[in-house]
């Protein structure tokens, strides 16, 4: 828990039967089932962004980048998006203000 002075740390656990995010912070560790994050489409989505990224060049690049903004869409739905949330993170810090940083 004393890593986490700089920001909350998040370890991901995906499996068959769940999927879950284990968020350390200086104060407590718990785990946040993350449902909608389920292990085949995340292989699927691991295999597209590699591929994607393997094949990008001028010719490709729109679609590559259609791609791309398909897969960081859904990590945002399934997993960012939801962690954010729960550690409260979900406002712009105002002016002068340093913002989160999540590990």
């Amino acid at each position: 828990m004393s890593l986490a002075a700089f920001g909350p740390l998040v370890v991901f656990n995906v499996a068959l039967t769940r999927s879950d995010a284990l968020i350390i912070t200086e104060m407590a560790m718990r785990s946040l089932r993350l449902p909608k994050m389920g292990y085949e489409e995340l292989k699927d989505m691991a295999t597209l962004c590699k591929e994607t990224l393997n094949k990008v060049n001028g010719t490709n690049y729109a679609a590559s980048k259609k791609k791309l903004i398909r897969i960081l869409e859904w990590l945002w739905n399934v997993a960012v998006g939801p962690i954010l949330s729960d550690l409260s993170f979900t406002e712009t810090p105002k002016t002068g203000c340093r913002w989160p940083r999540v590990w």
